[in-house]
């Protein structure tokens, strides 16, 4: 049983939490995007551990507010929007900690290969071959700051839309566009000076 079927039951089963109805619809509802969520999770953290405590603490989130859910963007967009406010929460504690970002020597962890994990995405992720200039790339990415790191995973790894970005981070579009635009620059400066081509991975 993974860990993320564990998580649910184990969310799901809190009386104080959910109505049977409702907890079975949240299951339902959410089961298309978790395996999703874990890979979001894992490109921030870089960490297998620390990628499960954060999408189980987001799925408990989401149990606990779903009544509350109102539908007005996808399920999908609401549980990002929350994973993603995990994840700066988790950034923050750990930067306090003076904690590396990415550790180049955590490339195993429980017998996975982070950085096959990271690249298993979609099909942006997928042009990225496990090579010195795809592990360069990821670190990039990794030491941005955070507001341009999430409009960057979202984009290229997540593939949303301008506008799907903008709801999930609640931006406007115009600011989603100037992110990605300042995101890019950053990416291209930093490849060159790693002595790969800035636009090797079409960025």
């Amino acid at each position: 049983m993974s860990f993320l079927k564990i998580a649910l039951i184990y969310i799901l089963a809190k009386p104080d939490y959910l109505e049977p109805e409702l907890a079975a619809k949240f299951w339902e509802d959410s089961a298309p995007f978790r395996q999703r969520l874990f890979y979001l999770a894992l490109g921030y953290l870089q960490s297998i551990d620390e990628a499960e405590d954060i999408v189980h603490e987001t799925l408990e989130k989401g149990a606990k507010n779903w009544s509350s859910f109102e539908h007005k963007s996808g399920i999908y967009t609401w549980l990002v929007r929350i994973l993603i406010n995990n994840c700066k929460d988790f950034h923050k504690k750990r930067s306090r900690k003076k904690e590396t970002i990415f550790s180049e020597n955590a490339s195993v962890t429980n017998g996975l290969d982070i950085n096959d994990v990271s690249d298993q995405r979609q099909n942006f992720s997928k042009k990225i071959e496990l090579s010195e200039a795809g592990e360069c790339l990821i670190n990039i990415v990794n030491t941005l700051d955070e507001k341009y790191r999430a409009t960057v995973f979202l984009r290229y790894f997540e593939e949303m839309k301008y506008g799907e970005i903008a709801q999930t981070l609640a931006i406007s579009s115009g600011t989603v566009k100037s992110r990605l635009n300042e995101a890019r620059r950053q990416i291209r400066v930093q490849m060159e000076e790693a002595g790969f081509g800035g636009d090797i991975f079409g960025l």
